[in-house]
């Protein structure tokens, strides 16, 4: 999920409500950054809270390599579910390493960095933009040019990323700079759908594809039996009915596309080869509707930009 969180939605969140004043320092008004995780978008790259102010060059451009949410199409008005996924992550490694009988350092506190290599490109789907290897090419009319085109790209970001992690270096607020020397492959996080959702003949292929999907991802980066977190298609909640209709889409049976989607997307954890090493999370009760007395910030498929519902799922798919 590339992210379309409002930072907006979030101020005013930070304003009103104990669970988000962490996320900014309430003297100073700066964000406040996790210094042990750390974000690649794509091929960008940084702190998953780098948030300086944006500074004008002799030329008049400005520079947003330190905004608050370069992993999210480089936008500083918008933010993804790795806010709340790195948050929850550093705070859970934290709270293992305390609770580890043989840890015998005078600390509690777990200073191994956390990398998420996150992958999204807009508007993409796993029957055609992400078909892995092992399935056949999609039979219906698509564009021959995009079959598989962000699998590549993400499977050569992935690689490229994890080769050079010795020489890959990041910046902390303090200016010392971390190596990565080892890297530790913890597991893969899916959250995608929609895309495939939208479209009967693709939402039908998408155990077929997912089962392959992590199969290839899995012999490709050479761990046998990698975790892989998949998210549910959340959008409309837990409360659907055969009644529902979308009149913005040719195909208006959404209730048993949707199930068709949540149902696929649980069957495969199910699967002997991946019951012990995969997890299914349902996101759907965590679905907010938008914000109709302030204004919606995004579409239905983006969970109408909330930023409580992003740094809600961002936190329950830290399940690894």
């Amino acid at each position: 999920m590339v992210g379309s969180a409002s930072i907006e939605h979030l101020e005013d969140l930070i304003l009103k409500d104990n669970d988000y004043r962490h996320l900014k320092n309430q003297t100073t008004g700066k964000w406040i950054q996790n210094e042990k995780v750390y974000c690649q978008f794509n091929n960008r790259g940084g702190g998953i809270l780098q948030v300086q102010e944006e500074e004008e060059d002799d030329d008049g451009n400005y520079s947003n390599n330190n905004n608050f949410n370069y992993c999210s199409r480089m936008n500083p008005y918008k933010f993804g579910p790795e806010l709340g996924f790195g948050w929850s992550m550093s705070s859970e490694t934290n709270t293992n390493n305390s609770n580890d009988d043989d840890n015998n350092d005078d600390t509690d506190t777990d200073t191994t960095p956390i990398l998420i290599l996150k992958q999204a490109w807009d508007s993409s789907d796993l029957a055609v933009d992400f078909c892995p290897p092992s399935s056949d090419k999609a039979n219906y009319k698509h564009s021959k040019q995009y079959e598989s085109v962000n699998y590549n790209a993400m499977m050569n970001n992935l690689k490229w990323t994890i080769d050079s992690l010795e020489s890959n270096t990041v910046k902390t607020e303090n200016e010392n700079r971390i190596l990565y020397d080892t890297v530790h492959i913890s597991g893969v996080v899916w959250f995608q759908g929609w895309n495939d959702y939208i479209y009967d003949h693709m939402s039908s292929e998408y155990e077929y594809n997912l089962a392959n999907f992590i199969r290839d991802i899995r012999n490709e980066l050479n761990v046998s039996n990698l975790p892989f977190v998949i998210g549910e298609l959340g959008q409309r909640g837990g409360n659907i009915t055969d009644s529902t209709d979308d009149t913005n889409n040719n195909n208006n049976n959404i209730y048993n596309r949707t199930l068709v989607m949540r149902q696929s997307q649980y069957n495969v954890t199910q699967y002997p080869e991946f019951y012990d090493n995969t997890m299914f999370v349902e996101t759907s009760k965590y679905y907010c509707e938008g914000d109709k007395e302030k204004g919606i910030y995004d579409g239905i498929h983006h969970y109408y930009g909330r930023a409580d519902t992003i740094i809600k799922l961002g936190k329950i798919l830290e399940k690894l």
